[in-house]
């Protein structure tokens, strides 16, 4: 009777292990970055590389604009910052480039090519499933296939984000295209994915 207990009691850790493992498994998926170097996406964003530039600003512009014609935005009285809202908009042109961003987010296009698409996109949220504030340790873990450049940012190197003159970047160049994870003392900051002839 002990022995059959005993046998029991094996098969019944040997379970218990080999589920716990396979759940550790789970949650360390890595991260297929080659995949979205590919697609040019970064997954939580709207709109991938090479998408229609007027396309996305029109369809920005009216989500926009149907979000300031509701909830009193419409009401002379009403003041804040947009950049603290989940909806922000605006269309720029800087350095030859058409920018259109979302406040924590957007996207980048070329002004000299006659059928603009996007060039570049950079979000200061989540990124391919890593959370802002993660350590460059944290990112290389959850893709220990890829080769990155680890290099400190310097004034103007980070055209996503050239208010950043400190810091560490992560560069993964794949064969037409660039990804970036840019951190300071506090962690991830920003991610970019960008063509790479685009921004030489």
């Amino acid at each position: 009777m002990k022995k059959l207990l005993a046998l029991v009691l094996c098969f019944v850790l040997l379970f218990s292990f080999t589920a716990c493992k396979g759940g550790r498994k789970n949650s360390n998926d890595e991260i297929d970055l080659e995949y979205y170097a590919k697609v040019g996406q970064i997954p939580e964003m709207k709109y991938k590389l090479g998408f229609d530039c007027e396309k996305a600003n029109t369809e920005l512009q009216n989500e926009f604009d149907e979000y300031l014609s509701g909830g009193g935005h419409d009401n002379a009285d009403h003041e804040h910052d947009h950049y603290a809202e989940d909806i922000y908009f605006e269309r720029k042109e800087e350095n030859g480039y058409i920018i259109l961003d979302q406040g924590n987010k957007g996207y980048y296009c070329k002004t000299s090519e006659k059928d603009k698409k996007i060039d570049a996109l950079y979000t200061y949220d989540n990124a391919f499933g890593i959370e802002t504030g993660s350590l460059p340790f944290d990112v290389k873990n959850k893709m220990a296939s890829i080769q990155f450049k680890e290099t400190e940012i310097t004034e103007g190197s980070l055209f996503y984000a050239d208010y950043m003159t400190e810091g560490t970047v992560l560069t993964a160049e794949f064969k037409d295209v660039t990804v970036q994870f840019a951190f300071q003392e506090s962690g991830l900051v920003c991610t970019a994915i960008f063509k790479t002839s685009a921004f030489n």
